[in-house]
């Protein structure tokens, strides 16, 4: 079955998307007690708000200003199958993000230091990681995402990079919208990620078993 009838079928849609909240509930849980142990202090993280979308809304979901510059950390696995992952934030959570993590002024996107980009980096690498976790937990693959990537650029050329990696443009993504809480901020960070069928069919067949779309 291929994306356009996941949408269209309501009946496996809400069946896909219990499946897409489960695992990130699962994937934010893990993620919020890595960052705890990191800055040394307790941090809270929202019920995942978790999708399978049409690309024209992952614009919206991140920015309705298309040049607005934001910061993504990318990376894609390998192993048991491939799937391109992309982190997005705003200037404001990016900044909120940053505060919580070094003292000091915290510059405008355009101007962040390496120093600011590595800490990025590794913030999203352990969002990434748990999230990749729990793909691994639900569908029995054994995918391993490479070392990320960070770029500041705006909301479309990001997005459009993304989704003509490989020269396969891509119609649907998986989209975990989570909010993170410290006792001072208020921090917004959306993953996005791009499976291809297997990584779907794989986790549909171990929830609900094979033949699941014949259901």
């Amino acid at each position: 079955m291929d994306f356009n009838q996941y949408i269209e079928d309501e009946r496996l849609n809400i069946m896909l998307r219990d499946a897409l909240q489960e695992l990130g509930n699962i994937g934010v849980a893990h993620s919020a007690t890595a960052l705890s142990q990191i800055l040394n202090r307790k941090v809270d993280m929202s019920v995942p708000r978790v999708a399978l979308v049409p690309i024209e809304e992952m614009y919206k979901r991140i920015s309705e200003v298309p040049d607005e510059l934001v910061t993504a950390i990318a990376t894609e696995t390998v192993g048991g199958g491939k799937m391109d992952i992309l982190m997005v934030m705003d200037e404001d959570s990016t900044r909120a993000l940053l505060s919580v993590l070094r003292s000091g002024e915290i510059p405008d996107l355009a101007n962040l230091t390496e120093l600011d980009k590595e800490i990025l980096v590794e913030v999203g690498n352990i969002i990434i990681l748990h999230c990749v976790s729990a793909v691994n937990t639900f569908t029995g693959l054994k995918l391993y995402p490479l070392p990320p990537s960070i770029a500041v650029d705006m909301v479309n050329a990001i997005l459009e990079h993304m989704l003509l990696k490989d020269g396969v443009y891509k119609t649907h993504v998986l989209s975990v919208e989570v909010d993170i809480f410290t006792e001072s901020s208020n921090i917004k960070g959306i993953v996005f990620m791009f499976p291809d069928h297997r990584e779907l069919d794989n986790l549909m067949n171990q929830l609900y078993g094979e033949g699941w779309d014949e259901i």
